[in-house]
């Protein structure tokens, strides 16, 4: 990617909640690879699918990055929403 051109942004995953794209997003920035996390819906609320794209020269980098620092979709529910998950 060259400094002042505006890179192709290619989607790097989906979130059940704006907390939980924020929490990719926020991991993610803090190695230095820029964030674009578009919502579904323009409803506010945190609830809502959102997209989370990356510009399309560090989608390894980023993929690599969300991998080594993997949480369980029960992770991102209870960060979303503060519930635990039931066990049944």
């Amino acid at each position: 990617m060259s400094s002042g051109a505006i890179p192709e942004w290619t989607l790097l995953t989906t979130a059940p909640s704006t907390v939980s794209a924020e929490l990719v997003a926020g991991r993610l920035r803090s190695e230095g690879v820029p964030v674009d996390v578009r919502a579904d819906t323009a409803i506010l609320g945190e609830a809502r699918l959102c997209r989370i794209f990356v510009p399309s020269g560090l989608l390894k980098q980023a993929r690599w990055i969300i991998e080594t620092d993997a949480v369980s979709e029960e992770e991102l529910e209870f960060l979303a929403t503060g519930r635990r998950p039931s066990k049944e």
